[in-house]
Parts: structure tokens; sequence; C-alpha cells
């Protein structure tokens, strides 16, 4: 009766190579009984011409035998696996025939890469039992290849969807802003991605999802969806962070969760606007030495509904100020000590590669305990490039209102920082080219938030000077009160004469004292010492036909379509 029966492989092969027939026969007769295919060969020679021919799954050998040794033959049959599936690993045993089991044959053996020997001369039995365990061996480790194998497959697949969705970041990334997320064999559990906003905007983010691999990869996926598509409307970034935690919660099993850090450089201010939902500080390293610290403000995302207050670390870098922001992988290798004296020595420039080399000899040739992300953002405005509206032209003399939009909202209206970012899809559909579409809602973001602020709030923009922290106090009383009264906010969407987008016009007003706009409207830039006053300065830069009322509670600007 047989011993056994590869139902999952009926026809498991077994080449037998010995250079005595007798034992050659005795063999494939026992083995022959439990249902193996065997073949045979005389020698070496012979053994290699059937390995090739019949792709077996398990090798039997004698050692001595003429021309090539046991030994020899196991290291070309090694040989020839290797050239044929380069590093991935094949399991193929081999089992090698030896007639007293000299210590200096098993060693010889081995090394070559065989796994069993039995001794010369051995009974049916003994046969039998060895080379059925050998062959249920193969077949669990051949289950396990073929399982791993189809893993692979899986990562390969979202690694490309990641690589897809990044891409796209990668190419636009300004010229001097360094991401880098260091390559695995695994999916890496950290992603490393830029946006880009409204002209001069630009969104950084870095993702750290609980654990590594395909569960990682997978989930995220929908981060760097929400981030690609709020962060292009120029939503505010505790808006970003709530959509991504409430995609999270609705996609991801219970006890998953992402730590994630939004970060928004504003070209034309040097406004650095940071928030932190469970990833390391990260770091201003300052053109005049020194280093300014933000830590995490939220608890990581997925975790709860309620994210609760978003606290938002804002910071107005000068020329030569550089952000950096890594994940907790860096941490481990490198310490902040060593960040700091990294970029002493190289500055915004060199450190990209001290940091690369000082993370190559720590690594060397080991996986990774832990993925790692790191990104460097140097902020020298004549560097990045901010692309400023086509100038009218006399034919818009002759355009036609053809969409006119109002609105009015109190100052304790939920989210009415996000009613310009809120137009970007709805103005899209209606024609308006995404390039002023994206302006506009960055300027209108501007506008409301200080019409409501200075307007129907009455705060005063000095009140700054004294810190972030004490503006927003002073502000969240006020709007407890319920403020002066109304913004009032109208658009005016024209066409040329073919239908084609023409420009739009903006008037907000608000009920407010107004305010002396003249100083603004005559500075360059804002002196970097004063946290205001980069607002003006901004609707300067990206908006035409830009007024104000004579007591400064109203202004009105236009964005128009570029010139081919």
């Amino acid at each position: 009766m047989p011993l056994l029966n590869l139902n999952h492989k009926p026809t498991y092969k077994i080449l037998v190579v010995d250079d005595d027939p007798i034992t050659r026969a005795f063999v494939q007769a026992a083995l022959r009984v439990d249902g193996f295919q065997v073949f045979l060969a005389k020698d070496g020679k012979e053994g290699l011409e059937k390995f090739l021919a019949h792709a077996p799954d398990l090798i039997l050998t004698d050692y001595a035998m003429p021309g090539m040794n046991g030994a020899e033959f196991t290291r070309k049959i090694h040989a020839i696996l290797k050239a044929s599936h380069g590093d991935t690993q094949v399991f193929l045993p081999v089992v090698v025939f030896t007639a007293q089991g000299e210590p200096e044959v098993l060693k010889d053996c081995l090394d070559a890469g065989a796994i069993e020997f039995l001794t010369k001369p051995f009974n049916v039995t003994e046969l039998r039992t060895r080379i059925h365990a050998i062959a249920e061996l193969a077949a669990v480790h051949s289950g396990l290849m073929a399982r791993e194998a189809e893993e692979q497959d899986e990562i390969s697949m979202v690694k490309h969807m990641l690589d897809r969705l990044l891409e796209q970041g990668r190419d636009t990334m300004p010229a001097g802003f360094r991401m880098e997320t260091m390559a695995t064999r695994r999916i890496n559990g950290d992603v490393c991605t830029y946006h880009t906003g409204a002209p001069g905007i630009h969104f950084g983010m870095l993702c750290d999802p609980m654990g590594h691999g395909l569960m990682a990869g997978i989930s995220e996926i929908p981060t760097i969806e929400v981030f690609k598509t709020l962060s292009g409307r120029d939503l505010p970034l505790p808006s970003i962070l709530a959509e991504i935690n409430q995609k999270l919660m609705n996609l991801l099993p219970w006890g998953r969760f992402s730590c994630v850090l939004l970060f928004r450089l504003d070209a034309h201010t040097g406004e650095l606007q940071i928030a932190n939902a469970g990833m390391p500080e990260s770091f201003i390293f300052h053109v005049g030495g020194g280093l300014t610290r933000y830590a995490s403000t939220s608890i990581p995302l997925g975790i709860q509904e309620d994210l609760g207050s978003l606290a938002v670390n804002r910071h107005c870098l000068l020329p030569g100020d550089c952000f950096f922001a890594c994940s907790d992988g860096l941490s481990e290798i490198v310490d902040e000590k060593e960040l700091v004296e990294l970029y002493e020595q190289g500055g915004d420039v060199g450190f990209p590669e001290l940091l690369q080399e000082l993370i190559g000899t720590r690594v060397g040739n080991r996986e990774l305990a832990d993925d790692l992300s790191w990104s460097l953002w140097p902020y020298h405005p004549e560097q990045l490039e901010v692309r400023l509206p086509a100038s009218p032209s006399l034919r818009h003399l002759a355009d036609e209102e053809y969409l006119s939009l109002r609105l009015q909202f109190h100052p304790n209206a939920v989210n009415y920082d996000e009613v310009g970012p809120n137009l970007v899809g709805f103005l899209g559909r209606q024609g308006v080219p995404k390039d002023v579409s994206q302006t506009l809602a960055l300027l209108l973001s501007e506008a409301i938030v200080n019409a409501v602020d200075h307007g129907s709030l009455g705060l005063d923009s000095a009140l700054k000077e004294v810190g972030f922290e004490a503006y927003e106090v002073e502000r969240s009383h006020r709007l407890a009160s319920g403020g002066k009264g109304p913004v009032d906010l109208q658009i005016r969407i024209h066409q040329r004469a073919n239908g084609a987008f023409s420009h739009l016009s903006v008037h907000v007003v608000d009920p407010g004292l107004g305010f002396d706009w003249r100083p603004h409207l005559s500075e360059s830039e804002a002196p970097a010492t004063r946290p205001y006053g980069r607002g003006i300065l901004l609707l300067k830069a990206l908006a035409q036909d830009l007024a104000f009322s004579e007591k400064g509670n109203e202004i009105q600007f236009s964005l128009y379509a570029r010139e081919d």
C-alpha cells in the first residue's frame, strides 16, 4: 500500500542519479509504489540533461560517481537554478547517497546545497519513509512560495497605484524642495507627497499609517486622494485633516489609524501653516541659526469621529529659513542634534545629500525596522515661481455678464472660510478655467476672513503681535457674541462674444468701520517683523482691478482668463 498520496501534485517527479544500475532499479521500484514519477541517470552529465528535460521536484544522487561526484553535481544544479530564477528562491531538495557517511563528505555535500543523506545500504522502508517526509516538506514549501508570490503580486499592484498617485506631485514640486521616502522591498508604510494649490501656494503631507506592508499601503490610498483633492481647492488644513479622518473612519477596520502631518507654504507672504496629527515634531531651521519646533496638536486619524478643535501652527518664514519634517523611522537612526549639525554644515543645498549619506552608513544592507520619510522645504521667494494673471485686453469691454452669485453670511456661520474653496468645483462646471477658480478660492479665503475678523468682529490686526494664540482667544470670544452683522459677497462671471469665459469680478462688503488701506497698498512687501498685512500683498500679486472703498470696508477685484 502506498505511503504517500500527493493529491495536490499527482505527478511528483524524482530524478535518481547513480552509477550503480542495481541501486537505480531498486530505488525506482520502491518509489513507484508511492505514485512518484521516477527518472534515471547513470552519472552527473546525464543527470544534468534529465534535470533540464524533466524539471524534477526532488533529486537523489550518489556521492561517489565517475567524472562528477554528488557534491559537484549539486553545485551545478543550484547554479542552473540561480541563472534561471535570479534572486527568487526555489526549493529543490537534494538527497545524497553515501557509503559510510564520512564527515568531510557530509560537509562537502551540505556546502553544495544538499539537505539530507542516506547511507548505503538502505532498506525499502527507510527509503520510502525518508523520501515521503522530504516530499511533504517540499510540498509545504512550494505552497508557501506560491502564497508569497501571490502576496508579492498584490504588493506590486498597490505599489503601482501609490506610485501613480504620487507621480504628479513629484513632477510639479518646485526646484529646491525635497521629499524622500527610503525604498524598501515591502510597501513603504510612509508617504511623503506634494501638491500645488493656487498660484504660489504649496501643500505637503507626511503620512505614517499603522503597520507596514499591504494594509498600510491600502490605507494610504484614500489619504492621498483626499489630500490631493482638497489641497487643490485650498481648503484650510483642519478641514483636510477632518475629511481624511472621516474617510479612514468609514473605510478602515477598527483599531487601524494613520498619523498625518500637513503643511502649507504661501510663497507670496512666507506664511507656513502646520497641522500635525500624531507625527513627530517638525522643525524650522532659521537662516541666522537656531531652531523652532512644532509638536503634534491632535490624536492620529481614524481613531474617533470628533477630532475636536484642530490647532494650526503658523510661522512667517524669512528668506533662507527652511522647514523640515520626518516620520519616526528617521529618529531611530539620526537624532535632533545630528540633524542640526548636518544643516549647519551643508545648508539647504547640501543637507539632503549629507543626510542620505548618514542614513546609508547606519543602515547599510540591513532591512529597515521602520519605514522612513522626510521633507525639506527651503524658503527662497525668488525660486518659487508665481504665475501672475494676464493683462486684460480692450475686447473685454464687450463682454457680457452671464452668471451672478450673491451670498450673505454671519461670522458665526459654520466653515465660512471654506466658501472660496467650495466654489471651485461649481465654477469649473460653469466654464471658469481651473487656474482662475483656484486663484479665486485663495483670494476669497483671504478677503472673507479679513471681512469677518476686522469688519464684523472688529479685531485689530496689531493683536497678532502679541501672538496668534492671543488673537484666536479674542476672536473666539467675539464670535460668541455674534459680531456686528453679515458679510456680503457678490461674484459676477463674464463671457466673450463666442461664449468663452472672459473674467470674473468680486465685491466683498463688511459691516465694520473700515481701515486705512493706503499704506498697505504702497508697500512692496510686508515687514518681516509684522505678522499681518500680507493679505493685501497677496491680492496685489494675483488680482487685477483691485480697489477699496474710501471707508475701507469694501473691496473689489477681478480675475481674467489667460491670453493664448
